[in-house]
């Protein structure tokens, strides 16, 4: 029965370790998932800001030949 009790606890240290490993790699992949995603919404931004200047400019453009 003690030997039994001691394989019993064994085995629960060994889930307990095992549920933290997998629980600090799933955090891990959450991370890695928002920081890419965040990358991604960033270069997005980046686009929009340039694409918006470009068409300020030629708006400017069109406007002063206009006049």
């Amino acid at each position: 029965m003690d030997k039994l009790f001691r394989l019993t606890k064994k085995n629960n240290k060994a889930i307990i370790y095992n549920n933290v490993i997998i629980t600090t790699l799933a955090l891990a992949v959450q991370k890695s998932f928002a920081l890419r995603w965040l990358g991604r919404l960033r270069e997005w931004l980046k686009s929009v800001r340039v694409r918006t200047r470009l068409g300020n400019s030629l708006l400017g453009t069109t406007l002063e030949n206009e006049m």
